[in-house]
């Protein structure tokens, strides 16, 4: 009977590569493929940074918080543009409000975001009279 070269090694194929090693390395390869991986530490996978910045309530009572980006002052309405277009928001703005202006059309904010917290306030008439949107806001 012909002798095998690899009689005292063993060929083994890995990822596409042709691996020679002897039968010990093959038996010790394969008592760790059959014993469980170790398991990660906690700390292995926590994020630990970025770490988020603090953020401060307001001042006051209706006072935005240290990390609010203000869409809407009460005063104008520079961060916002004609969804249509993007030319410069044509809504009406009064007293601190912000009125929809139904022939200038939608509006967008001039920022894109994706990840946040929206804040949002908004009054209704006091005496609310009417039918469907006409009673406020709808």
């Amino acid at each position: 009977m012909a002798r095998s070269p690899f009689s005292a090694s063993a060929a083994i194929l890995i990822f596409g590569f042709v691996v020679l090693s002897t039968p010990f390395a093959i038996a010790q390869a394969a008592a760790s493929l059959q014993s469980e991986p170790p398991k990660p530490k906690p700390e292995d996978t926590e994020v630990w940074s970025p770490e988020p910045a603090i953020v401060t309530p307001g001042a006051t009572c209706g006072a935005p918080p240290s990390d609010a980006t203000i869409l809407f002052d009460g005063k104008n309405l520079d961060e916002w543009v004609s969804a249509k277009d993007h030319t410069p928001a044509q809504w009406i703005v009064a007293d601190g409000v912000m009125t929809v202006n139904k022939s200038a059309g939608n509006i967008e904010t001039k920022r894109k975001f994706k990840n946040y917290q929206l804040h949002i306030e908004w009054r209704i008439p006091e005496n609310i009279t009417g039918s469907g949107q006409a009673r406020g806001n709808s």
